[in-house]
């Protein structure tokens, strides 16, 4: 069963991160088979994300969409690390992890929380928390026309 969800399926070049498809393994009178529940994911090529903030004067608040990170443990490590960048104080934090990304402009997840001010160019808009957790986000993307503005968090946060 290890074998079968924690194997590479193929080393194929066109599934550059790894995504399962299911399989079958057996060992002498056992067979071993695990097919996937959901068919309407969206295979990514890479990770990506939307990130945006905006100064509230005592606070900013961000928002945060990805996909191809951050999704399996609703967040909890990309929350941890925001904490920790910004010294502890995030509050107001709220995760979605969206059934159907088709629905949401591609992205799995949505994540948006609120920080003290002045953290969004040491935290976000270098990539630090997004990178820490094996994840990236654009200033700015158009899905339909795979236009990416530069790599960061926009906005005033």
């Amino acid at each position: 069963m290890y074998r079968i969800i924690n194997s590479c399926d193929g080393n194929d070049d066109g599934n550059p991160l790894n995504h399962k498809f299911g399989g079958r393994y057996s060992c002498s009178a056992y067979t071993y088979e695990v097919n996937p529940k959901k068919d309407n994911r969206i295979f990514y090529m890479r990770v990506d994300g939307n990130c945006r903030g905006e100064y509230n004067y005592l606070f900013s608040d961000f928002e945060s969409e990805g996909r191809g990170w951050n999704g399996v443990d609703a967040g909890k490590k990309f929350r941890n690390e925001a904490k920790r960048c910004v010294g502890g104080g995030l509050t107001k934090w709220k995760f979605e992890y969206h059934v159907n990304p088709a629905d949401h402009n591609s992205w799995e997840w949505y994540a948006s929380f609120r920080t003290p001010i002045w953290v969004a160019l040491r935290c976000f808009d270098n990539l630090k928390v997004q990178k820490a957790v094996g994840g990236y986000t654009h200033r700015r993307r158009d899905p339909l026309n795979e236009v990416y503005e530069t790599y960061g968090c926009a906005g005033n946060g």
